[in-house]
């Protein structure tokens, strides 16, 4: 899936407040340069403090069941940046794939939930402890939040990193905007509109 489709044009570009520029799946996970969102990932935030742990474990099939049954957020809604004359720019934001929040304990993972839900994205909040190994397979997954110790981030991590398709992000603070939502953009050379578009591609 492209993060930037261009309509009428003969070259991209990128324009800091009209064009932010990034992309989807494979190749990006963040959000996208020059947008409202992107100087927020520049923000160091505190990790949450969580002292509960989980007493029971979820297995991988139980897990999947339960995603596959989860009812995704329709949210979605569109802005027209400003820009250059004769360029119509629209940014728009899409959920999600659904989101783990695998806490550690019911209480993070309930805070978890609430706060992906809060920003308009899908959440699946965690019944027990959550094996790094479950992460390899589970599908579909738009990121994992994780706020317990270290060495279990880093075995998350290691794990989201032998999926195949597209990169799905360790979440280890509160959720933001980018962490929930796609973002999208599409510009429109309007100019062309019904005029000579050979003009585009510079015949003469």
């Amino acid at each position: 899936m492209a993060g930037n489709i261009y309509v009428n044009r003969n070259q991209i570009g990128a324009i800091v407040g009209s064009q932010p520029f990034g992309g989807e799946g494979l190749s990006g996970t963040g959000p996208k340069a020059g947008g409202p969102w992107y100087l927020s990932r520049f923000i160091s935030q505190a990790r949450p403090a969580v002292h509960e742990r989980w007493e029971n474990e979820e297995t991988c099939d139980d897990l999947q069941n339960r995603l596959n049954s989860l009812v995704l957020s329709d949210f979605r809604d569109e802005t027209a940046l400003p820009g250059p004359t004769g360029e119509l720019n629209l940014l728009s934001h899409h959920t999600r794939a659904p989101i783990l929040c695998a806490g550690p304990g019911k209480e993070a993972a309930q805070a978890q939930y609430d706060a992906v839900c809060q920003l308009g994205g899908t959440a699946l909040p965690a019944q027990g402890f959550v094996h790094e190994q479950s992460l390899v397979s589970l599908f579909p997954i738009g990121g994992v939040v994780w706020w317990g110790d270290n060495d279990q981030a880093k075995a998350y991590a290691s794990a989201l990193a032998d999926r195949d398709g597209p990169i799905v992000p360790l979440i280890l603070t509160h959720p933001q905007k980018a962490d929930v939502l796609l973002e999208r953009h599409v510009c429109i050379d309007t100019t062309a509109s019904g005029g000579n578009t050979d003009l585009l591609n510079g015949a003469s």
